[in-house]
């Protein structure tokens, strides 16, 4: 099974919530938007918008939602 090493650019954080859009998360070095789009089959760069959202529970931060929008 290969491994894929997952990155994130700190991003602040507003009462123990943050959302990262998808070119501050890393894929094996390849910023999440990109590998969404070179997989995709039609999807425009200018009409992908990608986010994940992360809470944090007694200091600990987990992913709580992700926004997936196109067009």
């Amino acid at each position: 099974m290969a491994v894929a090493v997952m990155g994130v650019t700190e991003t602040p954080a507003v009462g123990g919530e943050v959302a990262v859009p998808a070119g501050k998360i890393t894929i094996d070095g390849r910023p999440l938007d990109k590998v969404i789009l070179s997989h995709s089959t039609g999807i425009e760069a200018g009409r992908l918008d990608v986010k994940l959202h992360a809470t944090q529970i007694e200091n600990l931060w987990y992913i709580s939602n992700l926004d997936f929008n196109v067009g």
